[in-house]
Parts: C-alpha cells; sequence; structure tokens
C-alpha cells in the first residue's frame, strides 16, 4: 500500500481524504501547513503527494518548489489541487506537479491518480 502525504488547510477536506483513502488500506498523513509539510516529507518519505495551492503560510507553489530543492523529496511525485484550477494549472506543472485539478476531486479520481504513480491498486 501507499504512504500519501494530503496538504491542505481545511479541516473537512483532510478528514475526507483520510477516510477515504485510509478505508483501502493505504497510511494517510495529515498536514494543514507548508512548514509541517516539509517536515512531514523529508522524514516520513511518502509515495505521493496531493497539495492544495492556499495554505496559511506558503503558496503551494512554493512549497512545491521548495520540497523539489530538497534531495530527500525532489522525486516524490506530486499531485496539486485548488478551486480555480484553470488560473492555477500552467503554475502548479511549472512548479513540478505531475497533475494538477481542480477541487472537489472526487474519490475515483484520486484513487486513479493513486494507482498511476505509485503502482498500488486500490
Amino acid at each position: 500500500m501507499a504512504r500519501i502525504l494530503f496538504v491542505d488547510d481545511d479541516p473537512l477536506t483532510l478528514e475526507t481524504y483520510s477516510t477515504i483513502i485510509g478505508f483501502f488500506g493505504h497510511e494517510v498523513l495529515l498536514e494543514s501547513n507548508a512548514k509541517q509539510a516539509i517536515q512531514t516529507a523529508a522524514e516520513k518519505l511518502p509515495d505521493l503527494l496531493v497539495l492544495d495551492m492556499n495554505l496559511p503560510d506558503l503558496h503551494g507553489f512554493d512549497l512545491l518548489r521548495r520540497l523539489r530543492k530538497n534531495a530527500k523529496t525532489a522525486k516524490i511525485p506530486a499531485f496539486m489541487v485548488s478551486a480555480s484550477p484553470e488560473a492555477f494549472r500552467n503554475g502548479a506543472i511549472q512548479a513540478g506537479a505531475q497533475e494538477f485539478h481542480g477541487k472537489p476531486i472526487f474519490p475515483d479520481e484520486l484513487f486513479a491518480i493513486i494507482e498511476k504513480y505509485t503502482s498500488c491498486n486500490v
């Protein structure tokens, strides 16, 4: 099973991710700010990052750029999400995301991403 780090400032979104993905046996790591996300990613080395764009302490692009500069986290696949998908799509890809999706992201879409980037069947 995969270890997935979800970073979002909305507690309900994090709870939803945790419930849905955890149900399928994946290890779910949750962070609500960039500072903790950077630390958790470097310590736990998740198989996939799911990052929101708007965080209280750092923009999602900047978070991803910092993760890409760290040798430990540079190659972890990243999937970015935002309530404003078209406005951020190009910036997310330029910052190093493999994919970008608007919110809400539905479980079947999330499962497809997990399978694509972690080689885990859900």
